[in-house]
């Protein structure tokens, strides 16, 4: 079976808008070779039309030719042109979350994708490399599926392309590509991949939530802080002058109760006191990512211990007497998410770090070697290169 491009990515039309290298290989937010044979390899970018096969041509990048081959993978070349994008694309990313760097010879104090200390130029050339090799365990771990990259991406993409910004000439497309240093090779490749991790992810998880172990959605509830809480709210608004009263009555009952007996008072006195309608809906309490429920009431929850109640926290809403509950999801309870979106199924959300770590145990398993050349590039020299052009 072969993925098919069911629309460009929004991603790439977005990075073309604002200039393609954004903040897409940087500490500050985290996240083929020229002939390939698409079917017949994990390991191959699609392949473009004759016409379109070299629209860097005219030049080589900073000085070096871009069918140079700087890493093997799995004994598969990676060309010099996808290794300068990623150089490209991680200079980008770096200065939108820091700023412009004077110093590429600086430590760059504040990374933790890799051990020990990394100066700016080491750590672009690290970077370039696990995004190269994140791409590789792509395809690698979706061919392990019995998925291959459509032989007619590239042609396709084209067209989409073209029609998203009303080109009427090839040449024009070719000159977008051209002006951001990208053969339509590696740009049909990189859009490929990210289209990969979705189709990858609805082949595993294609069962739903029996397709998620136990364990993941475990690991997923511990490392995301998932929330459950029940709270009686007791609101200032209305008039209700003897809110502070009444919830600090309403609390010092059931400090003097414990056990069950002051989990029974508590959802009594919910019953009859609390004034959030959502409560109803939720009979089992809210359960909630960080960042969705006011600061307050998140912080106010993450501050008991299991089936504790707390005193009276305030926010803008009015007194929260919160009870923390243990998480005891099942797979397909839904979770509050921040944003304002749907409540997501808990499984839907465990499936990501599943799926990360399935691709990390995959790309931990392809073999690679860096030629000398890549190990004596230096990314400063090629930005003054780039920027003197």
């Amino acid at each position: 079976m072969k993925t098919t491009k069911k629309g460009i990515s929004f991603l790439l039309i977005a990075l073309l808008l604002i200039g393609l290298f954004t903040a897409c290989g940087g500490e500050a937010e985290r996240g083929g070779d020229s002939t390939p044979e698409p079917t017949a390899e994990p390991t191959e970018a699609p392949t473009p039309t004759p016409a379109s096969t070299s629209p860097l041509d005219d030049g080589p990048l900073a000085g070096i030719d871009r069918d140079v081959v700087m890493i093997e993978v799995e004994g598969r070349p990676v060309l010099w042109e996808e290794i300068f994008y990623e150089i490209m694309n991680t200079r980008l990313g770096l200065e939108f979350g820091y700023g412009q760097i004077d110093d590429w010879d600086a430590i760059f104090e504040v990374q933790t994708a890799f051990e020990g200390e990394v100066s700016y130029n080491e750590y672009v050339i690290l970077r370039a490399i696990e995004e190269t090799l994140s791409r590789r365990a792509l395809e690698a771990f979706l061919y392990d599926l019995g998925e291959t990259i459509d032989e007619n991406y590239s042609e396709v993409l084209r067209e989409e392309i073209m029609m998203h910004f009303g080109f009427t000439d090839v040449e024009q497309y070719l000159d977008l590509l051209r002006g951001h240093y990208l053969t339509e090779n590696v740009f049909a490749y990189v859009d490929a991949t990210m289209n990969l991790r979705d189709a990858a992810m609805a082949i595993m998880f294609d069962d739903g939530e029996a397709g998620v172990a136990q364990e993941d959605i475990d690991a997923f509830i511990e490392n995301a802080d998932v929330l459950r809480a029940k709270h009686i709210l007791i609101r200032f608004e209305n008039g209700n002058e003897d809110a502070t009263e009444q919830a600090e009555a309403l609390y010092a009952e059931l400090a003097a109760l414990s056990g069950n007996a002051q989990l029974t008072r508590f959802q009594e006195m919910l019953d009859l006191y609390g004034e959030d309608p959502g409560m109803i809906g939720n009979p089992d309490g809210y359960l909630f990512l960080p960042g969705v429920m006011v600061e307050e009431f998140t912080e106010g929850t993450l501050a008991l211990e299991l089936n504790e109640i707390g005193p009276p926290v305030a926010s803008l809403f009015g007194y929260h007497i919160i009870l923390r509950l243990p998480v005891d999801a099942e797979p397909g309870d839904l979770v509050m998410v921040p944003g304002g979106g749907q409540p997501a199924p808990l499984w839907v959300l465990a499936a990501g770090p599943a799926f990360d770590r399935m691709l990390e145990e995959r790309r931990a398993e392809l073999q690679y070697e860096v030629t000398p050349l890549l190990a004596e590039i230096v990314p400063s020299e090629i930005f003054a290169r780039v920027d003197g052009e």
